[in-house]
């Protein structure tokens, strides 16, 4: 028996008013990236054990999804500014951070995790303003579900 095709996760686009302030762009074009194996499948599990669905299932995968999250809900520019790291600001330092978010089947981010850490500070400020996104939640077959996606945060300094 042959596996069945993949499917790609769409692209989700984020910009955050005032531009240069900060950007959240997705950081891969598919679910195994994030892994950090392109090999491995889409369905291999990485980090903590992850929330559930509800009924006990675990989260879905991008490639399982019939609609994948799409972004509802950013935290202001001026908290994004108010938050880049003061010796990474004074350095005038910028960094990505690549993220693993949990989304819920409510659109709320359940779970965030550093997968690229960028250092300087930016890691844990990239996790706390992640905890502060919203979502249109993923679906499959009509009923939303919660699912892992890669996320990036782009520090960006205001010029």
């Amino acid at each position: 028996l042959r596996p069945p095709p993949r499917r790609f996760a769409v692209s989700m686009d984020a910009l955050l008013p005032g531009g240069a302030a900060g950007v959240a762009v997705p950081a891969t074009a598919g679910p195994t990236a994030a892994r950090g194996d392109p090999g491995a499948p889409a369905t291999s599990p990485i980090g903590p054990e992850p929330v559930g669905e509800p009924g006990g299932g675990p989260p879905g995968d991008l490639t399982d999804l019939d609609e994948p999250p799409s972004l509802a809900r950013i935290p202001p520019a001026l908290e994004v500014r108010s938050l880049y790291p003061d010796q990474a600001r004074r350095d005038r330092l910028e960094g990505d951070v690549l993220l693993e978010l949990l989304v819920d089947e409510g659109g709320r981010v359940a779970a965030a995790r550093v997968i690229a850490p960028a250092g300087h500070g930016f890691d844990p400020v990239a996790v706390l303003l992640a905890r502060r996104l919203g979502f249109r939640p993923g679906r499959r077959s009509g009923r939303a579900v919660s699912v892992r996606i890669p996320f990036t945060w782009k520090f960006r300094l205001d010029d």
